[in-house]
């Protein structure tokens, strides 16, 4: 997915702009809505992006990157409850922090 690409190179502009096309085309797919999360998260938007990584929770529960950004953005709004999206991301895939830190999301 481009977005992705434009985020890891944190040209966040470019990749929320490429990924709301992407959404308008597939509205029900799940990576539009995590990356879209991450676009957000780099912006600090940490209220949008909780909606959104919510949002593709809701279509697929087990996503380990969406869990992950979504127990960090948690925390870094004062949410203790974080800690265990960030638990149950790290069960499902125990490398997931090398990539959500190559995005950006990264726990204080």
């Amino acid at each position: 997915m481009r977005a992705s690409a434009y985020l890891l190179q944190r040209d966040t502009e470019r990749g929320l702009a490429d990924i709301a096309t992407y959404i308008g085309r597939k509205p029900d797919e799940v990576a539009g809505y995590r990356v879209r999360g991450l676009g957000y998260f780099q912006r600090g938007l940490m209220v949008l992006a909780k909606e959104d990584f919510a949002r593709c929770l809701k279509l697929n529960g087990s996503d380990a990157q969406a869990l992950y950004a979504q127990g960090v953005a948690r925390e870094l709004t004062g949410d203790a409850g974080g800690k265990d999206d960030i638990s149950e991301a790290l069960r499902i895939d125990p490398t997931i922090t090398e990539l959500m830190t190559a995005f950006g999301v990264v726990r204080k």
